[in-house]
């Protein structure tokens, strides 16, 4: 064999052992997307088969507990306790939402994400729920409900809450926008009206428990005016979007779980502060304490240093949507902040630029809780 031959030889057996390493090289990658693929369609397929099986036990739960909810529910209106009723119904209505939920995934949701179009209805069956939860009664009353109280146009209602009442959302005349303006409650376009009526089931005992929480939510600027009929209780509320659930146990607990309270407490403590200052003979120099601002460092002192910088947003925020619950939530939030600010800092210490700093700070504090409440 010539050296040429030779040469030609090497080539195509090198070539070979090349094209050999390649189709060997592609034949494992193609494998190797082979098992993936049947990976992946496996935990698919598991997924599909155990979020089922998930599903269904969740409604066999919910079969379990909707009588058991049912029957608290009565046992609650028949003795007289409508707020405990209340919240039986609402825990009622929330399994009812998550059987809906469950029967939705089990024969659309599931189903489709399986062949890869779980995007087309994608949060259906969270979004389906809470718009028809959300929804007011008719928008158009009966002619007989739409002059039911005088000075009032009734234009359509709400849920009603756990008490046995209806929800009425209405335009007081002229003559009632001309009675609120006198007493300093103007641009009330809007009214919620709360009726108790024997004709319409309501019972006396629901009827007068009611009426008994009137003075106190008078005195929180939640009634405008109320009526007694004989055999109909009304009182007509500030429109919101959503309805006045009012607690008078709440209203009147000295607890944190009354927003007031709690607000007002923040309020008592920094006082308490001020006293204790006076009582050991030393002065707040506020002139020390702004000179001093660099030395607050510590995690709570910057989130109440951001949570005060916040408050002239929220006064105008609240003023421009005519939304005020913005100003009790976030004084709410703000007392939180404090509390938590009291509790785990010292503020009549020795070092003075500290002390002064400190003080002006939970100045501040009380300032705008004071302003907020006022």
């Amino acid at each position: 064999m010539s050296i040429a031959g030779l040469i030609v030889t090497l080539l195509a057996v090198a070539f070979g052992i090349v094209l050999l390493i390649v189709m060997i090289g592609l034949g494992i990658a193609l494998l190797g997307k082979i098992l993936t693929g049947v990976g992946r369609l496996t935990s698919h397929i598991f997924s599909f088969i155990f979020g089922v099986i998930g599903d269904a036990g969740r409604i066999v739960g919910a079969v379990v507990l909707l009588p058991i909810f049912t029957l608290l529910v009565t046992g609650s209106i028949l003795i007289g306790r409508w707020s405990a009723a209340g919240h039986y119904g609402r825990a009622f209505n929330a399994e009812m939402s998550s059987v809906f939920g469950s029967f939705y995934r089990i024969l659309i949701g599931r189903p489709l994400t399986l062949i890869g179009l779980r995007g087309a209805t994608e949060g259906f069956e969270q979004r389906l729920p809470q718009v028809m939860a959300a929804a007011p009664g008719r928008d158009k009353p009966s002619k007989k409900r739409v002059g039911m109280f005088d000075g009032y146009t009734i234009i359509g209602s709400l849920q009603g809450g756990g008490s046995g009442g209806k929800l009425y959302i209405a335009e007081p005349d002229a003559m009632k926008r001309a009675a609120f303006e006198r007493r300093g409650q103007a641009d009330l376009d809007r009214v919620v009206i709360k009726v108790f009526s024997l004709k319409d089931g309501s019972s006396l005992p629901q009827m007068l428990r009611e009426s008994r929480s009137l003075e106190a939510a008078k005195k929180l600027g939640l009634v405008l005016e109320h009526a007694d009929e004989g055999d109909r209780f009304f009182y007509v509320m500030r429109s919101h979007e959503q309805h006045l659930d009012f607690d008078l146990d709440l209203a009147k607990s000295k607890t944190n779980e009354n927003p007031v309270y709690y607000i007002q407490y923040a309020h008592a403590r920094i006082c308490s502060v001020f006293r204790n200052l006076e009582q050991m003979n030393e002065t707040h120099n506020q002139a020390i304490g702004e000179a001093a601002l660099n030395l607050l460092t510590e995690p709570n002192e910057i989130k109440l240093l951001r949570a005060l910088s916040r408050y002239p947003e929220i006064i105008e925020a609240s003023a421009r949507l005519r939304a005020p619950h913005q100003l009790a939530h976030y004084l709410q939030a703000l007392a939180t902040e404090f509390h938590s600010y009291y509790n785990s800092q010292q503020f009549l210490v020795d070092d003075e630029n500290i002390r002064n700093v400190r003080l002006n700070l939970i100045l501040a504090a009380q300032i705008v809780l004071a302003n907020g409440l006022d």
